[in-house]
């Protein structure tokens, strides 16, 4: 049940990867399924919002560029 609530960050594109667990994301206007293995891509000043799944969820962030 934790989540990321709704956000975006203007002048940085983001990247998550799916190490493990599941989740429901919201990237916009689109809602996915997260799963093991699953990369997203999230373009800058898009809203998003991420829910762990019964399990939790452990995905690695990657923000570009990387100090804006």
């Amino acid at each position: 049940g934790c989540a990321l609530e709704t956000h975006s960050h203007p002048t940085q594109c983001e990247l998550h990867l799916v190490i493990r667990g599941d989740a429901k994301a919201s990237l916009g206007t689109s809602e996915l399924e997260y799963f093991p293995g699953m990369l997203a891509t999230i373009q800058a000043g898009c809203p998003h919002s991420v829910r762990a799944g019964e399990e939790g969820v452990t995905l690695l962030a990657t923000f570009s560029p990387a100090n804006a």
